[in-house]
């Protein structure tokens, strides 16, 4: 990830979660209402490393996995549409 400020806007902007915890590489973000959370994840630090993974931010493939269940689909596409 190679902007966390500007994907924790995205998230707690644009999808109205918020953040539950900073370390010094992930930022956790929570679903208000709900225990799912997402994890923003600087690339190529020390947790990148220590897996053996030769990524930097930027790096057009630093997305390991990512997953969403939405209830309300109109909604979920007003916001992407809305970057």
């Amino acid at each position: 990830m190679a902007d966390i400020t500007a994907s924790v806007h995205f998230y707690t902007e644009g999808l109205g979660v918020e953040v539950f915890k900073v370390t010094e590489e992930i930022t956790f973000l929570s679903t208000p209402g709900a225990q799912d959370l997402l994890a923003l994840q600087l690339a190529g630090g020390d947790l990148d490393r220590a897996k053996g993974k030769s990524r930097a931010p930027g790096d057009a493939v630093g997305v390991d996995h990512i997953g969403f269940d939405v209830s309300d689909t109109d909604a979920s596409e007003a916001v992407v549409g809305a970057r």
